[in-house]
């Protein structure tokens, strides 16, 4: 037994043994296989690990610090921001054997400081999410980026990374997610994006040029597209509607967008946002934007006219409404119903007032602007039904006292404007019941009387603005507005001592109360509101010093000008190191400027003029390198202007007229490039005048300038003093010059008798006809010598005008034929003989009722000229100048004039082959006939534009005071610049002189704008017709709009026509003539360019 049971022991023991072999076989098997995958694991980490490192060691310090746990021989999936997973490796993907590899990257918020060119995007193959936002990343996009086939997200928002999106961006086929926003991305969205399962695309708030791709409409799984702040151009492509069937979110606001909205878009049913704010996007608002899940629908700040779609009602999800700064018409369609709406915005349009009896029905409505409408007649009782209402602005409308009773009734309301609108009468009483709010506008209406004690009930109150109106007596009541910050009570009837109850508001920063009838000192207490930063106390009846102002330094605006303010500026006043707008002119200020002027560096507005200073400007004032508007005028100034003035480069208006300064003007002025405007008259200056960029310029009353511009006199070129050289040298010098000079007078003698024998024969076998139209078929000598005869070698009898490139001869030839020719001052434009002929071919083809003929011109080797037909009454110039031929120029003639002005520019800009720029309207340009009909004419400096260019680099032409601002400082000649030219020229009519300052920008000039009334022009009487009244506020209009500083903000010349030859335009402008002002006419010009 015991045998047995050893041998059976033994037996299975061996069994198990095989068995246990058996078993372990396949795992000895892959002992090799493990240690090389491990290896393989190791060695693809490790990869990974040294690109991440070697990008690390890029970045900057700061950078470096907020990495800390990145470090060599440490695992890459323990790092911040990094995170590992599971990969199947490609040598043993049949068996499933798995390793880490690292396969997200997030590092938002870190504020790294680099760029992407050091990470090494191959390294890492898995790549699944990499998320760089919110760090100081600059430089491109690698290329390399398209390495990352794995990539589904991927995020690089909200750094500074700049150059063109790479294409190969279009390689990450798996990616769902992509943004790229708020960088200062460049170029062109590329085509080949052809991403299939991309949901995600946001691209806004870059640089981006060039049109929307149709392309995109290929992204068929997108939810989410934002291509918003950006330059893109063109149409929107249809394609977006129709082929995105899953979007919920697209915005393509605040572009360059044109064109109509199409229609496609219609066919986004899922959408929820859509934004196409800020571009220039005509038409209509489609009837197809029937979108069952919109939320949010803003429009605003196009081109769009007619009405309100009744469809819109129909968007029953719709919380937020915005269609302002369009040129809507009409009311909101009776069938709005809208009962999620909060928020809805119809500003700056042209609707009426019937808009209110729809509105009312909105019970969730908290936020709604109405303002630059036409609202008038009263709000209806309904009105109070919006008891959620917490914001509404009715500003620059025509609603009256009676009107507003219903307002009373909103009690929720935290902020509201009536301003410039028709409120007459007391304070209305009805806003006292708003005990929440916290901003009241009511300026520039027809309040009068006193302030009532009840306006302290509203303790709430941050912001009021009363200003513009008749208010008198004291405001003892505002002391009881603790909360007060900016009170503006400017342009009213207050009077007496400067208001001690401003002193019990716990903290005001702003505080107008300019052009009011205060008087006495201004108190020592004024010194203790150390948190003002705005005080506009100007056009009072002040008296005594400036006092403890000095104490003020969070001043950024102050003005005190136009009072009776004397004494020196106290030392302590230089503290203002904050201020950037300082009017003190026209007081009795006295003393030296001290140098201490140079320490208010952030300077942009300095106004010290009509004072009594004494001494030199100082020269620190070149440290004040903000300085745009630099007035010292009519002072006591003496000693020579600074050369540091010309190192001001910021400066737009200088006027340092009627002083005592001597010395030449400083050569440094020739690097003012921005300036605008200077004067410099009546004062003691001499010597050569330096060329400036200057538009508007005055010189006059000085002592000796020269130049060769600005209608001076030409400086002498020195002389040759002979008493200083050697007398026998001195006679050799003139026996030899006699010699010549004889000898040559006896050459030309014999070259012009035999040329004189020549010409006569060629002259009559030549001379037949007299045809002037025959002779652009020749070398121009018929033409010199028929035209020379005529003016008897052009003399000043024939003489019937000078312009600025030419005098203009009255030609009359044989047969009876009369032309005007223009013989050219200067050949300084036409060097080039080939393109001189090329341009004059242009112009002679140019055909239009209101442009004069040019017949052509004759290029001879003495002088060129041009040759056109004769208007006979003369220049709109000549009879604007003379007072009866003026009376005569009634306003419906006036009115015609400037609308065939228009047609002639608007034929020329868009109506020819190739866009032709005048480049000089002015009133001596513009020829009247008999009938006074408009001829545009001079066009011998015109310039065409070629197709596909927008401007032309030119050298200086056109005349001051009609030259564009950006002409005379960059150069670059568009379209822009006759529409500017055109502008000056349209105001000059309705004035009946040179607008003058009204050029210059409202915030640059120097005295407040008045009514339109008081500009148009005395001589012709008043406009007789309610007709006549609209017409010349429209041409004001106009006039306004085309005289917009920035280029783009000027209409086109079509747009001008258009405008004019529509008079029911003028029909949103129904308030009297003579109640209109010069601010409502910059207010409203901007409808213009919408049309």
């Amino acid at each position: 037994m015991c045998v047995l049971w050893s041998f059976t022991y033994e037996l299975d023991l061996h069994n198990m043994s095989l068995l246990l072999a058996l078993e372990l076989l396949p795992l000895l098997l892959a002992l090799p296989r493990l240690s090389c995958a491990s290896n393989s694991t190791h060695s693809s980490l490790d990869g990974q690990a040294e690109a991440l490192l070697q990008w690390k060691t890029s970045l900057s310090d700061w950078s470096n610090d907020r990495l800390d746990s990145w470090t060599k021989g440490s695992n890459p999936c323990d790092w911040d921001g990094v995170a590992c997973s599971n990969d199947v490796l490609h040598r043993g993907r049949d068996q499933g054997d798995a390793a880490l590899v690292v396969s997200n990257i997030s590092l938002v918020g870190f504020a790294l400081v680099g760029t992407l060119d050091r990470l090494h995007f191959p390294n890492l193959p898995h790549l699944v999410y990499l998320d760089l936002s919110g760090n100081i990343l600059q430089g491109s996009i690698p290329s390399s980026i398209g390495a990352l086939a794995q990539l589904t997200h991927l995020d690089l928002c909200c750094s500074i990374l700049q150059g063109s999106i790479p294409s190969s961006i279009g390689a990450l086929s798996q990616l769902t997610h992509l943004d790229l926003s708020n960088n200062e991305l460049n170029g062109s969205i590329p085509t080949s994006l052809d991403l299939p399962h991309l949901v995600y695309l946001n691209l806004g708030n870059n640089h981006l040029s060039g049109g929307i791709p149709s392309s995109i409409g290929a992204l068929a799984e997108l939810t989410y597209l934002d291509l918003s702040v950006n330059d893109l151009n063109g149409y929107i492509p249809p394609s977006i509607g129709n082929y995105l069937p899953h979007l919920f979110y697209l915005d393509l606001g605040h572009n360059s967008l044109s064109g109509l909205i199409p229609s496609s878009i219609g066919a986004l049913a899922k959408l929820e946002n859509l934004d196409l704010s800020g571009n220039d996007l005509n038409g209509s608002i489609p009837t197809s934007l029937d979108l069952p899940h919109l939320v949010n629908l803003e429009l605003s700040y196009n081109s769009l006219s007619g009405l309100i779609p009744s469809s819109i009602g129909a968007l029953a999800k719709l919380e937020n409404l915005d269609l302002s700064g369009n040129v809507l018409t009409g009311s909101v369609p009776t069938s709005l119903d809208l009962p999620h709406l909060v928020y809805l915005n119809l500003g700056n349009n042209l609707l009426s007032v019937g808009i209110l009896s729809s509105i009312c029905a909105l019970a969730k409505l908290e936020y709604l602007d109405l303002s630059f409408s036409i609202l008038n007649g009263s709000i209806p009782p309904s009105m109070g039904n919006c008891t959620k209402l917490a914001y509404l602005d009715l500003s620059h409308n025509f609603l009256s006292q009676g009107s507003i009773g219903s307002i009373g009734n909103l009690t929720s309301l935290h902020y509201l404007d009536l301003s410039h609108n028709q409120i007459n009468g007391f304070f209305p009483s009805t806003i006292f019941k708003l005990a929440s709010l916290t901003t009241l506008a009511l300026g520039s209406n027809q309040l009068n009387g006193l302030l009532p004690p009840e306006l302290g009930s509203l303790v709430l109150l941050s912001y009021l603005n009363l200003s513009n109106n008749q208010i008198t007596g004291s405001i003892g009541s505002i002391g009881n507005l603790t909360s007060l910050h900016y009170l503006d009570l400017s342009h009213n009837q207050i009077n007496g001592f400067f208001p001690s109850t401003i002193f019990k508001l716990a903290s005001p920063t702003t505080l107008a109360l300019g052009s009011n009838q205060l008087n006495g000192l201004l108190p020592p207490e004024l010194g203790s509101l150390v948190l003002l930063s705005y005080l506009n106390l100007s056009n009072n009846q002040i008296t005594g010093s400036i006092g403890s102002i000095g104490n003020l330094t969070s001043l950024e605006l102050l003005d005190l000008s136009n009072n009776q303010i004397n004494g020196s500026i106290p030392p302590t006043f230089w503290k203002l190191i904050s201020v950037t707008t300082l009017s003190l002119d026209s007081n009795q200020l006295n003393g030296l400027l001290p140098p201490e002027l140079g320490s208010l560096v952030p300077l942009t507005d300095l106004n010290l003029s009509s004072n009594l200073f004494l001494g030199n400007i100082p020269p620190e004032i070149r440290h004040c390198h903000h300085l745009s508007s630099l007035l010292l005028s009519d002072n006591l100034l003496t000693g020579e202007i600074p050369q540091e003035l010309g190192y001001l480069t910021n400066l737009y208006h200088l006027d340092l007229s009627r002083n005592n300064l001597n010395g030449a003007i400083p050569t440094t002025f020739s690097d003012l490039t921005q300036l605008y405007r200077l004067k410099l008259s009546y004062n003691y200056l001499a010597g050569r005048v330096p060329s400036t960029a200057a538009t508007l310029i005055s010189l006059d009353h000085n002592m000796d300038l020269c130049g060769d511009s600005y209608d001076l006199k030409l400086c002498e070129t020195p002389k040759l003093d002979m008493e200083h050289l050697n007398r026998k040298h001195s006679r050799m010098v003139l026996l030899a010059f006699f010699a010549s000079f004889s000898f040559a007078c006896l050459s030309i003698a014999s070259i012009l008798v035999v040329c004189r024998r020549k010409k006569c024969v060629k002259s009559k076998s030549k001379r037949k006809s007299g045809d002037i139209l025959s002779i652009w078929n020749f070398d121009g000598k018929i033409a010199f010598e028929d035209i020379t005869d005529a003016t008897e070698n052009f003399d000043e009898k024939y003489c019937i005008g000078i312009g600025g490139y030419g005098t203009v001869f009255r030609v009359e030839l044989e047969g009876g034929v009369t032309f005007a020719v223009k013989l050219l001052h200067s050949m300084e434009e036409f060097r080039d003989e080939e393109t001189f002929h090329a341009e004059i071919e242009v112009l002679t083809k140019i055909r239009h009722r209101c442009i004069v003929k040019l017949y052509g011109f004759c290029s001879h080797s003495q002088c060129k000229f041009l040759v056109y037909d004769l208007i006979e009454r003369g220049s709109l110039s000549s009879i604007l100048h003379e007072q009866e031929l003026a009376k005569e120029l009634d306003w419906s003639n006036r009115i015609a004039i400037v609308a065939d002005v228009a047609q002639a520019l608007s034929y020329l800009h868009h109506d020819c082959d190739d866009p032709i720029v005048h480049r000089d309207i002015k009133n001596s340009n513009i020829l009247l006939n008999q009938d006074y009909k408009a001829y545009v004419s001079d066009f011998g400096m015109a310039r065409k534009l070629k197709h596909g260019c927008s401007s032309w680099s030119t050298i200086f032409a056109g005349t001051c005071g009609y030259i564009a601002p950006e002409l005379s400082s960059t150069m670059v000649l568009t379209e822009k610049c006759d529409v500017y030219s055109f502008g000056v020229v349209a105001l000059e009519v309705v004035m009946g002189k040179h607008p003058g300052d009204l050029l210059l920008p409202f915030f640059c000039r120097t005295e407040q704008p008045g009514k339109f009334n008081d500009i148009l022009d005395q001589r012709v009487a008043a406009p007789s017709t309610i007709n006549e009244e609209k017409d010349v506020i429209l041409v004001a209009l106009v006039a306004f709009a085309c005289l917009q500083v920035n280029p783009k903000a000027r209409p086109t010349m079509q747009q001008v026509y258009q405008a004019l030859t529509n008079r029911s335009r003028s029909a949103f402008m129904p308030r009297p003539l003579h109640e209109i002002s010069l601010q409502d006419l910059h207010d409203y010009c901007v409808i213009i360019k919408n049309t």
